[in-house]
Parts: structure tokens; C-alpha cells; sequence
């Protein structure tokens, strides 16, 4: 096939092109010495007053800022505060109350104990991929339907949605996950799951009404490669940790903190694939 080598020369020459145009251009010491462009130094931690509020580094240039401005800490939130703020950050619902009363219990003899517990609980919950896996479908302009005047149903679009839950409750590898939704036919094509992932690539709006096929299928193919260059370039921050215990320990210190509201890039996303039983479950 051709068009590999071609691709290669094309990359060379844009990376030559934008070598000789860096030694056009010089670029102004102001911004050489931009932040991004420096290596992490460790910093020296910051004097505090309050010394027994520090748990962690990050305290102590948290209660540094605080106290130049001469604002206390919050207190120290509750156990029931504790419960709420995790089970709504993680799952997106509230505990209930025999919930909220084990965590309780528990808590009296082993709070950390409980704590850890209670992180592995919602973790596993099949909501903790309804929850996230909705930022990754904003991202991905998921939808029911093709939109335009029209707006007609796509009646199998929740296999690709259920796809997208799955692979966070199920800790699927970024990478894997990837893969699946650009070229999951040619890496996988006797995996249901991998084709029902290749969705990503058509789920625009879709004028299916037009007159102008030639005119639809270049929309089509422009919102292909316009949706993958903005999720898997401009918003790489998005993924899917792989393990459950790297999730464990990422899981935000809730105890002084506020709750936290989370946001992601909002696209529509549909999907045209078909298939027997397409009524969702």
C-alpha cells in the first residue's frame, strides 16, 4: 500500500517545515522562559502557623495561602458529609440511609478501614459508568437521534452508550479503548463490542433527507475527522484509569474540600448501527 510511505513523508516534511520555520521566527526570551517549557522542580514547602492541620504537602501551600490572606480552614466535615460528597461524586445519586448508617458504624472502630471500604463499594457500582461514562459520551456527541428538522430515532444508539459504560465499570485500557472506537473492525472484527465501538465514526448529525449525497457524505466524513482530531488531541485529559486501585488513590480528599463539580467538552453523539434485538434493555 502506498499511501503508509506517503503519510511517513508528508509527517517528515511538516516536521522539517516547522524546524525552519522556528529558526525564522526566533522566539522572544519572555516565553522561552514560560512555565511549560521547564522541567518539575520540587519546591521548598512553605512556612504555616497551624501545623496540626497539615496531613499532606499539599496542605501545607493550601493553609500557606490561606493564612496570607488570613482566611481559616473549613472544618473538618463530617462522617455523613463524607458519605454524601463520595457516593454523589462517584455514582451521582445519594446514599441511602442503611448506607449512610453502616458507613456509620463502621466508621466508630475503623474509620480508614471504612473509609477504603466504602471508595471499593461505589467504585464497583455499575452507576460509577453511568456517571463518568456520560462525560465521555458529551465529548463523543452522543444521541438518540440524527438531528435536522427531520430528527428521526436511531433506535440501536444505546449499544454504543452501553459500550461506553461497560468499558469504565469493566477498567478497560485507554489505549484498548481507543482503539476499538477508530478502527475496532480491523483490530477485533469477530468481537461484537469492537464493532459496536467503531459507532464513534458516525454518530453526527446526518441530513438524511438531503438531495445531495455527495454534499452528505463529506459532513459525514468532515465530523469524523473534526470529532477525533478535538477528543483525542484537544482533550486528552480524559481517560480511563485502568485499575482500581490507581482509582483508589486518586479519589479527591473530601473531608476539607468543597464538593467538587466536574465538566467536559459537550458534543452530540449518535450512532448507526444495526443489528437483531435492537430494542434496549
Amino acid at each position: 500500500m502506498r499511501i503508509v510511505p506517503l503519510l511517513c513523508l508528508s509527517l517528515i516534511l511538516a516536521i522539517v517545515g516547522v524546524a525552519s520555520a522556528a529558526n525564522d521566527y526566533p522566539i522572544p526570551e519572555a516565553k522561552k522562559n514560560h512555565w511549560a517549557w521547564k522541567g518539575p522542580v520540587r519546591p521548598a514547602l512553605p512556612t504555616v502557623k497551624n501545623q496540626s492541620w497539615i496531613q499532606n504537602p499539599i496542605d501545607q501551600f493550601i493553609l500557606a495561602k490561606l493564612e496570607a490572606v488570613g482566611l481559616q480552614p473549613a472544618p473538618v466535615a463530617t462522617r455523613e458529609q463524607l458519605i454524601r460528597r463520595v457516593t454523589f461524586d462517584l455514582i451521582g445519586l445519594p446514599p441511602t440511609p442503611s448506607e449512610i448508617d453502616a458507613f456509620l458504624e463502621e466508621s466508630r472502630a475503623k474509620p480508614q478501614a471504612a473509609w477504603e471500604k466504602l471508595i471499593d463499594r461505589l467504585l464497583a457500582s455499575p452507576h460509577y459508568g453511568e456517571r463518568w461514562g456520560r462525560h465521555w459520551l458529551d465529548l463523543a456527541r452522543y444521541a438518540d437521534s440524527n438531528g435536522y428538522e427531520y430528527d428521526e430515532a436511531r433506535p440501536n444508539a444505546w449499544r454504543y452508550r452501553d459500550y461506553v459504560v461497560q468499558a469504565f465499570n469493566s477498567d478497560k485500557p485507554y489505549d484498548r479503548f481507543i482503539k476499538e472506537q477508530l478502527a475496532g473492525d480491523e483490530i477485533a472484527p469477530d468481537d461484537p463490542q469492537a464493532l459496536v465501538a467503531t459507532g464513534f465514526n458516525l454518530l453526527g448529525p446526518d441530513m438524511t433527507d438531503s438531495s445531495d449525497k455527495l454534499q452528505r457524505r463529506q459532513n459525514t466524513l468532515n465530523d469524523m475527522t473534526d470529532t477525533a482530531a478535538l477528543v483525542f488531541q484537544a482533550v486528552p485529559a480524559v481517560t480511563i484509569t485502568s485499575s482500581n486501585r490507581f482509582r483508589r488513590r486518586t479519589i479527591i480528599d473530601c473531608r476539607r474540600s468543597s464538593r467538587r463539580r466536574y465538566s467536559a467538552t459537550m458534543c452530540r453523539f449518535r450512532l448507526k448501527i444495526s443489528g437483531p434485538n435492537s430494542k434496549p434493555p
